[in-house]
């Protein structure tokens, strides 16, 4: 893996935890008190999406050189991945955690990889003219 990949999953996986930091903060705010189902559910969401995140990147980084298993194992890693995205939901409302919560803690991670991506074509726009 690329030093510069390696810097901006990173970034990535920064954002994510600045995001949660303030979206708990923001529900405290409305809350007006502290809420464990709510905070709880924000950071196992934000988790949950950093661990699929870091499930792609390996998967990603093992793929098998011909396309026929290239496409196998990736579906592969992806119904794991969304199994794990189910077991966590289940698990979250038996516990009686928030589920709302916990997509608001996905949220997070799917807003930090958007911003990411948006600042590094940027990046590379302007690099690319000068």
């Amino acid at each position: 893996m690329r030093i510069e990949d390696r810097k901006f999953y990173t970034n990535i996986r920064v954002l994510t935890v600045i995001l949660a930091g303030i979206v708990s903060l923001i529900s405290l705010l409305f809350l007006r008190k502290i809420d464990k189902a709510t905070l709880g559910g924000i950071w196992i969401g934000a988790c949950c999406g950093l661990m699929g995140f870091q499930s792609i990147i390996s998967s990603v980084s093992r793929l098998p050189d011909d396309i026929n298993r290239s496409k196998t194992f990736l579906q592969g890693a992806y119904v794991r991945r969304y199994i794990l995205y189910g077991i966590v939901f289940f698990l979250s409302a038996y516990q009686e955690i928030h589920i709302l919560a916990v997509l608001f803690g996905m949220l997070c991670h799917k807003v930090s990889i958007v911003f990411c991506v948006m600042i590094d074509k940027e990046r590379r726009r302007i690099h690319a003219t000068d």
